[in-house]
């Protein structure tokens, strides 16, 4: 350990200068290493980034160095020192070098030419102090004004700081040895699917517009084709925020926009079609942020061609939208195939998204990404589940709404046109994962995706042949300039799982006008079941919740209460080490025994954390909720119990018939568990709600006094034709739900 620490003490000191002139160590430790304890060699070590489990970055003087090698000469002497489980607990000590410093992509990145110019994204190390954050933008654009780099765009909020930069070889590794730098990759490159096929839609009558003041829900894409017969009532605005290429157009060239926002705007395309009755309920704001090729990024774009970076674009986007329509909810269907979730720390656009969200209360859902048709899951469903299938970058955010696929179809064209040929087999049957969605979980291992919706099969040709999508996909509307036979095309992909699940965030916004997005979120999770068809293939609780997560969403009652499926909500704020309870407001012909029926209780809970891409933990504060049997006197004595035990996390919570537990719904921002009941009960009990808040060390100066959380409750007896809840439950309430604050 000594002569690691002396070595990387001399390598630190020749690496490039940056802001800081202190040592800079990369210091690896065992699994499960809390960072704050390097303070027990010494307060003289900051920490700058928890990079993986295991992997922390620090700055250290001279002085802390000479402290701690004071402690390993007294440990090998055989002297008493205090904590030295710490000094155990450090494996090695060494240097964050170029290598480490070199992204997925530019290690596999070969330039023909060592002069060959192009771009690299360059993060450095982000600092919440507005001073310090501006002392690494100024040393950082010096140095590259030094070496003749030129900037192209640069992004720097507390927890991103980065650069497009123009390089060849030779300047390329100047920098992968500048002290400031966390990482370097080739820019993002957004792709999406294509090859769309058609069907005809004869005698398409005329499409009303929305309501005037109706919700409205911005698709981020290719723009959109604003004259479309399907789409054109119903298109409020549309913009273009990227700036390349230069003169690019609002109106989609390429198609995708436009398949996307049929869907956002009506749900479920095929079943309007099949009813031919098209009518418009929410507004359409076109941002357009991809290119004519579907891409964010060319990476055959000469670097002068001045792309701005998408984390900006985005973020522009929000702006106007909500700035001049009020917009909450927004649509991404695109995934960065460079950028595979890992299981390490978010990075790139999930950060942005996640910080957006919070600051200006928006609802951003997202897709999972795709697999390539080329490469399918090497077994089904086993596959899936692979290292080559995780999330892409936004997916992962945990303040976005993320929506995975299923199949809908599972018998081809060709199977039911030659019915007595078996050659053509679905790789999905109905209802159960789609060979072309992606898994999580995301950072930490919160539940992603948070549901899923229909995003077409594949089918295997039995014979040896490829591969193929033959009529199993979903219908939305097409560029009519591309499609041979109406307005309507066949699409695959979980870009199309997505504008659903926006669709039913805009209804529930109608029936909530002024609702936060965490209560957006909360509703669907209350209206989302897991596949029944899912555990047909036996794949257990957590394999189903990184391929599905919380489920599909239902819709039949996801914009109001019904007779026997009532939807209660709350949205309030809490300080941090303070707990709220909720007493449920459940009638007793819930519970009384009669015929065998299922009856359920399903509760959400979702809220904004602040977010540091420097921590494994990642989320600043932690809320969640227990549901506990019993009166409310006695759910304050459980939670005195788990106090005493300094244990809230692990308070004891009713677990008959419950799906999904605390430990694993708690890891996210959103969560969401449901209680089943099936047989009645003579004695009537009673549920309490606990929600509690605790800040991480390190996040209780950037969170606020009091965080917002949203809560949603939903009580269901569909079985019953004759219970009124609806009605017997308003008679317990004076409020949708309120809460006993405890300090």
């Amino acid at each position: 350990m000594q002569s690691s620490l002396r070595l990387a003490v001399e390598r630190s000191a020749r690496e490039s200068e940056g802001i800081d002139d202190r040592y800079l160590l990369k210091i690896e430790t065992e699994d499960g290493f809390a960072p704050s304890q390097l303070a027990h060699i010494s307060d003289q070590i900051e920490i700058i980034s928890h990079e993986q489990r295991g992997v922390i970055l620090a700055f250290a003087t001279a002085a802390a160095l000479d402290e701690f090698e004071k402690k390993l000469s007294s440990i090998i002497a055989g002297d008493k020192v205090t904590y030295p489980n710490v000094v155990f607990a450090l494996d090695e000590i060494s240097n964050w070098t170029a290598v480490d410093r070199t992204g997925w992509s530019l290690k596999q990145f070969v330039p023909g030419d060592p002069a060959e110019m192009f771009a690299v994204d360059i993060e450095l190390f982000p600092s919440d102090a507005e001073t310090s954050r501006n002392r690494i933008v100024e040393n950082f654009e010096s140095f590259c004004k030094s070496i003749d780099v030129e900037v192209i765009d640069r992004c720097v909020d507390p927890n991103l700081v980065l650069y497009r930069v123009g390089v060849d070889s030779e300047k390329l590794e100047v920098i992968l040895n500048y002290r400031d730098v966390r990482k370097v990759d080739l820019p993002p490159a957004y792709s999406l699917p294509s090859g769309v096929l058609t069907l005809d839609i004869q005698d398409v009558p005329p499409i009303p517009a929305p309501p005037k003041d109706a919700v409205a829900v911005a698709v981020l894409d290719t723009g959109i084709e604003s004259g479309h017969p399907l789409l054109r009532s119903a298109v409020a605005d549309a913009q273009v925020f990227c700036s390349s290429p230069p003169g690019l157009l609002a109106e989609d060239d390429h198609g995708h926009g436009t398949q996307v926002a049929g869907v956002a705007l009506y749900g479920d395309v095929a079943r309007c079609a099949d009813a031919k009755v098209f009518v418009p309920t929410i507004w359409i704001l076109s941002g357009r942020v991809l290119d004519s090729r579907g891409e964010y990024y060319s990476p055959t774009a000469h670097c002068l061609s001045k792309t701005s970076l998408i984390e900006n674009d985005v973020a522009k986007a929000v702006e106007y939208f909500q700035d001049h329509y009020q917009c909450k909810i927004f649509n991404l269907s695109f995934g960065d195939p460079r950028r595979p979730f890992g299981g390490r720390r978010l990075e790139g656009l999930a950060t942005k998204l996640d910080a957006l969200a919070r600051d200006r209360d928006v609802l951003f859902v997202v897709c999972t990404g795709n697999r390539d048709i080329a490469d399918p899951p090497a077994a089904y469903p086993e596959g899936l589940l692979s290292g080559g299938g995780r999330l892409l970058d936004p997916a992962p955010a945990l303040n976005a709404v993320t929506v995975g696929g299923i199949a809908r179809y599972d018998q081809s064209r060709d199977s039911m046109r030659y019915p007595d040929f078996i050659t053509d087999q679905p790789i999905a049957r109905h209802n159960q994962p789609a060979p072309m969605t992606r898994v999580g979980p995301s950072a930490g291992g919160a539940i992603k995706p948070d549901f899923v919706g229909y995003s077409g099969n594949w089918t295997v040709d039995s014979t040896g042949g490829p591969v193929t999508a033959r009529g199993l996909g979903e219908v939305t509307t097409a560029l009519t300039g591309n499609s041979f036979t109406g307005p309507l095309g066949e699409v695959y992909g979980t870009s199309f799982a997505a504008p659903f699940v926006a669709n039913l965030a805009a209804r529930i916004l109608t029936s909530l006008p002024g609702a936060s997005a965490t209560l957006l979120r909360a509703v669907l999770a209350c209206h989302a079941h897991a596949p029944a068809e899912l555990e047909d293939l036996r794949l257990g609780s957590e394999k189903n919740l990184r391929l599905c997560g919380y489920g599909q969403i239902d819709d039949s009652a996801v914009a109001a209460s019904l007779d026997n499926d009532v939807t209660l909500w709350a949205t309030d704020t809490i300080e941090n080490n303070k707990v709220h309870f909720y007493e449920i407001p459940v009638p007793d012909e819930f519970f009384i025994p009669g015929i065998k029926r299922k009856r359920q209780i399903t509760v959400a809970l979702s809220y904004f954390p602040v977010t540091r891409s420097t921590r494994l933990d990642y989320a600043a504060t932690k809320i969640s909720f227990h549901f506990v049997k019993g009166s409310l006197d006695a759910a304050l004595r459980s939670f005195n119990a788990a106090v005493v035990r300094d244990d809230v996390e692990g308070m004891s919570e009713y677990t008959n018939g419950r799906d999904i537990s605390h430990k694993d719904r708690s890891r996210g921002t959103l969560q969401m568990s449901r209680w089943t009941f099936t047989v009645g009960r003579n004695d009537i009990p009673n549920f309490v709600l606990v929600v509690n808040r605790h800040d991480l060390g390190w996040g209780e100066k950037l969170s606020k006094t009091r965080e917002d959380y949203s809560i949603a409750v939903r009580i269901t007896d569909r079985a019953n034709p004759q219970v009124n809840l609806y009605a017997k439950i308003r008679s317990l309430l004076s409020l949708p739900l309120r809460a006993r604050v405890k300090p």
